[in-house]
């Protein structure tokens, strides 16, 4: 006759298991309980990695891990503690310190667009490519330019400001720096390099009013070899008008940067983020396939007063699923609407379930899986059953923050 076998971790520890063999763990030993499976009888977490990872990071508490495809090599991303370590998964290579200074107790979420990563855990909003990593828009403005007459050409009084722009994401880095303002009598400019380019953010957009004027206009955009720059473009040549400052619905709107986010994804084109600590019931979006970018107008507050807050974020069957711990919403809109998503509906599908630990949020198969206050359930877009009395004695002893 078969005989059985289980083993209950009756802790959890901190730490990371890199055993080729994942299954080999002692009593009481177990990580932590994020990206773990339970399969033929055996806790399982990401593949071993011993093979390539010839240097484990300082120990600390696994608080979120996360693999993504780039064209060049597969990345791992984990955070452990209050850095952020990112390795190529290839044969001898060892992490690297990515970013310091994130939540100390808070469990990172992760999403992906193409090449790039996106990085939340309610302390910083991040954006990864390559080996570099860049918080999502700047503290304030930046520094203004530096600019003298040089050259012929323009008269009249100018002004100029720059932002941050990014060849390989098309996307800006929020906020405008601060003005500069000359007064020209046939003279051109000469511009000094702002300094301060990434990998990433590796261009700046230059943008100048007419004479006279109090609107701005696209000069150029450079990278840092093309300074310093000599300005005396006319004023019919000048480009597009800034998106810094948009006007939708007869309102100006700036893109800003936004506050830290808990929870991240992608869905129809934009990145949305979800629950800071000032608006825990607030949703922000990106613009299409820009998703450092972030206008004033571009969020939404689900029920802001009923004391409850966002638990998670994931698109499915072509929606997004919002769930609150004691609601669950579910949005829908025109994915291509350029009015700041004027035509997005927000509908409460339950009033008195939720999902109450933000990482037991599973999409498998054509459900979404979480863990409520009542124990374990499955959400189909329409109901959302208890499937979870067999193991109830199990549910009842988790951890929430998990």
């Amino acid at each position: 006759m078969p005989v059985s076998k289980s083993r209950k971790a009756h802790r959890l520890n901190g730490g990371l298991n890199t055993r080729v063999d994942p299954s080999l763990i002692d009593e009481g030993q177990a990580s932590v309980a994020v990206n773990v499976d339970y399969f033929d009888g055996f806790p399982q977490v990401r593949a071993g990695t011993d093979r390539a990872w010839a240097t484990r990071p300082a120990n600390g508490v696994v608080q979120g891990i996360y693999e993504f495809n780039q064209i060049a090599a597969d990345i791992r991303l984990v955070k452990v503690a209050t850095v952020l370590y990112s390795w190529v998964l290839a044969a001898g290579t060892n992490p690297t310190s990515l970013k310091t200074a994130l939540g100390a107790a808070t469990i990172a979420t992760f999403s992906a667009l193409n090449d790039l990563a996106l990085i939340c855990d309610g302390t910083l909003n991040l954006v990864y490519y390559g080996t570099d990593i860049d918080e999502i828009g700047k503290d304030g403005a930046e520094t203004a330019l530096s600019i003298a007459a040089s050259g012929t050409g323009l008269t009249g009084a100018y002004t100029y400001y720059f932002t941050r722009f990014s060849s390989i994401l098309a996307s800006m880095e929020g906020g405008a720096s601060a003005t500069t303002a000359i007064t020209l009598t046939n003279q051109g400019t000469s511009i000094t390099s702002p300094g301060g380019f990434t990998t990433t953010f590796d261009r700046v957009r230059i943008y100048r009013t007419k004479a006279g004027g109090t609107t701005y206009y696209l000069q150029g955009t450079y990278a840092t070899g093309a300074f310093p720059v000599a300005d005396t473009t006319a004023d019919a040549s000048l480009g597009a008008e800034s998106t810094a400052q948009i006007t939708r619905a007869g309102a100006t709107h700036t893109y800003e940067k936004p506050d830290a986010y808990a929870y991240t994804t992608i869905w129809n084109g934009r990145h949305w983020m979800a629950n800071n600590t000032t608006n825990p019931s607030r949703l922000v979006w990106s613009e299409i396939l820009a998703p450092t970018q972030f206008y004033d107008d571009s969020y939404h507050d689900l029920d802001a007063s009923d004391g409850d807050e966002i638990t998670g974020i994931v698109p499915f069957q072509g929606d997004l699923v919002i769930f609150k711990r004691n609601r669950i919403y579910i949005a829908r809109g025109d994915p291509l609407d350029t009015l700041g998503f004027s035509s997005i509906s927000f509908t409460k599908v339950f009033g008195k379930v939720g999902c109450m630990a933000p990482h037991s949020i599973q999409l498998i198969g054509r459900a979404i899986y979480f863990l409520s206050d009542e124990g374990v359930r499955r959400f189909d877009g329409v109901t959302a059953p208890l499937i979870s009395e067999d193991i109830r004695p199990d549910v009842d002893d988790h951890d929430e923050g998990r």
